[in-house]
């Protein structure tokens, strides 16, 4: 198409009463900010403030590293690290046999390949239950 076919049909579209005519005006980063953010919301998402009140709520809250501290004298355990659990989890679910792409989604790795970035779309939520399961069973069948 030539440039001036091209003008001619953007000038028979825009006399066009059916077409929605967009308007150029100037707005802040604030205003943008605050429009993403209104999106956020009403699709159903977490904030940044959402996360950070859950944060303060278990930062606050002795209940995690009390359960720790227990599991840990009742198994003898001197030190324990986060990573130890992070440790512990894709060992354990590597001897139930759950493939290790759905062991990273279960731990939020950053999936870097072209694959994981691009094309799979899929949440693994039917997949991470029965994996917790499945890990919670093998957890019992060690503690007792």
């Amino acid at each position: 198409m030539s440039i001036s076919s091209a003008f001619e049909k953007f000038e028979s579209l825009y006399l066009c009463s059916d077409v929605i005519k967009v308007t150029k005006t100037s707005g802040t980063l604030a205003n943008l900010f605050e429009a993403h953010k209104t999106d956020f919301i009403a699709s159903g998402k977490r904030t940044y403030h959402h996360y950070k009140t859950l944060h303060s709520t278990i930062s606050n809250s002795e209940l995690l590293s009390g359960n720790i501290k227990r599991f840990c004298e009742k198994i003898n355990v001197d030190s324990f690290i986060p990573r130890d659990f992070c440790r512990t989890f894709k060992t354990l679910d590597g001897q139930l046999k759950i493939t290790k792409v759905i062991r990273d989604r279960i731990q939020h790795h950053s999936l870097h390949d072209v694959s994981s970035v691009h094309y799979d779309r899929y949440d693994y939520n039917e997949e991470k239950p029965e994996v917790l399961l499945k890990w919670e069973n093998k957890l019992k069948e060690i503690m007792n």
